[in-house]
């Protein structure tokens, strides 16, 4: 992982090179770690490795359940990080950067196992704001493009969908229309893939809810049983995208 050291010090050449630099690297998620034992991943179907796995050239990192309960504030998905972007203090508007406290793998160039319950890939990683304006500008300050809205109605609340690309994972930033809260954004769950949705249904038998059509044209979604698995963030499987 590179790490930028922070702007004081620094001449301005060099906070020039930088931001030169940052914007012709692609922006690409690395690496999420999450508050939950590895034991509860592996028993899903997942080939967890010394608290870590792979996916999609995504690394997952373990960190320890901390708490018994699912409560967000120490459970979930605690942090992620984005090569290509660099945030004084570590935060993008509140979420926190995995690689200032997780080291990477040493191991980076081994074969990655493949996963017993067939999952293949993530399509993407759910963060809700309070402030829709706010997080959007400071995701496209990092680099990262808005690359399609999308507005529904829940009850009397207007919500949007604002979709960014973060390498092959799609990043789906979700919040209220209108409001405009003072807390930071948050992960809250994710999509992975899955080429045979079936036979991951039937290898997760009990422990996942039966597939069925997903509001994509085409795909199909099934979630699984986190409560049961000991899963603290929301985890939805879904067949490929359509070709």
């Amino acid at each position: 992982m590179n790490v930028v050291p922070s702007s004081q010090g620094r001449s301005k050449g060099a906070v020039r090179i930088h931001g030169l630099r940052s914007a012709l690297m692609t922006r690409e998620l690395m690496m999420l770690e999450l508050a939950d034992d590895s034991s509860a991943w592996r028993d899903a179907g997942f080939a967890v490795a010394d608290d870590r796995m792979m996916l999609d050239g995504v690394e997952f990192c373990f960190v320890g359940a901390g708490a018994d309960s699912f409560d967000s504030t120490t459970r979930g998905i605690r942090g992620w990080h984005l090569d290509g972007v660099w945030k004084e203090g570590g935060q993008l508007d509140g979420l926190a950067d995995a690689a200032s406290t997780v080291a990477p793998r040493a191991d980076s160039g081994s074969p990655v196992a493949a996963h017993p319950n067939g999952i293949t890939g993530i399509d993407h990683l759910v963060v809700a704001t309070p402030h829709l304006p706010r997080s959007i500008a400071a995701f496209e300050d990092a680099g990262l493009e808005a690359r399609r809205t999308r507005t529904f109605r829940i009850a009397d609340s207007e919500r949007q969908q604002t979709f960014f690309w973060a390498g092959s994972t799609i990043i789906e930033m979700v919040g209220i229309v209108g409001e405009e809260g003072d807390g930071p954004a948050s992960f809250w769950g994710l999509a992975l893939v899955s080429d045979d949705l079936d036979a991951t249904a039937a290898w997760l038998t009990g422990r996942i809810s039966a597939p069925k059509d997903a509001i994509q044209p085409g795909r199909r979604i099934a979630t699984l049983d986190t409560e049961a698995l000991n899963i603290s963030a929301p985890v939805a499987v879904m067949t490929p995208h359509s070709k």
